[in-house]
């Protein structure tokens, strides 16, 4: 069976994740990859609190892999050295991923690319991070909006895919010579255990980025308008750590919206 990479990045889920369904329509065997690399980063490193909400959401997204019968690859090093000494292991053929959209991520994915399609492997860049890629809402000039309540019109007024994808009840297994480095040798785990209280408030991954979603709609959603400038108050949905990480889709949240 030929073989394709499916690449995690700031998408740490299974549920309504296009580049990955995309991957799993090719009937192909998919190798599920994260990369933990200095180059995914650029100049901004993330801190201590981000570290640990990575080390957790990986694990989460881990353990929902196993349970559909795959296994969660990680990798350690320079991403396009790692990407090229895992295709020439498995012989796959081609990358699945989501667009990441920051000038660092497009600069180094453009160059990934460039060098894997030399190689004769397919690179596909995919929209699935976003309601609507950046480039496809731009003003009469031709730019993007620089003020929020015309970019909202606009958008409301063309619209947008709003379908969210079901989370996949089974993942084709793939090749048992595969090794993958320990999620505890990323080293993301601060030594002083001063997350212990994190752990009481915040639950990383996919199933809490849900779980949060839920109780904000059932709790809070009715006084969002009065309460989210309010320091003081509890109002906000809590969601940000959960859609940076990508363990929530923006379509979900519409989704579950529409039908509170």
């Amino acid at each position: 069976m030929e073989t394709v990479i499916y690449w995690f990045r700031q998408d740490l889920r299974l549920s309504d994740n296009h580049a990955l369904s995309t991957a799993l329509r090719t009937n192909r065997q998919v190798i599920p990859l994260y990369i933990h690399s200095d180059d995914n980063q650029a100049e901004w490193q993330p801190g201590a609190a981000s570290r640990w909400w990575l080390h957790r959401s990986l694990e989460s997204l881990s353990a929902d892999i196993k349970d559909r019968g795959n296994q969660l690859i990680i990798k350690k090093g320079t991403t396009l050295e790692v990407l090229r000494k895992l295709i020439k292991q498995t012989n796959a053929t081609a990358i699945y991923a989501n667009s990441l959209y920051e000038p660092e991520y497009i600069k180094r994915d453009e160059a990934v690319r460039l060098a894997l399609e030399k190689m004769g492997i397919d690179c596909h860049w995919l929209h699935g991070n976003l309601l609507c890629p950046p480039s496809h809402v731009n003003n009469k000039s031709g730019g993007p909006y620089k003020v929020f309540t015309p970019f909202y019109r606009y958008y409301i007024q063309n619209g947008f895919d709003a379908r969210v994808q079901a989370k996949p009840k089974q993942l084709p297994k793939c090749a048992a010579n595969i090794k993958s480095d320990s999620l505890n040798s990323l080293g993301l785990l601060p030594k002083l255990k001063w997350y212990t209280n994190f752990e009481t408030i915040w639950h990383p991954g996919e199933s809490g980025a849900l779980d949060t979603l839920k109780e904000f709609c059932k709790q809070r959603l009715h006084e969002y308008p009065n309460t989210r400038d309010i320091p003081a108050e509890d109002g906000t949905s809590r969601l940000s750590p959960y859609l940076h990480f990508g363990e929530i889709s923006p379509r979900q949240i519409n989704a579950y919206l529409n039908k509170t």
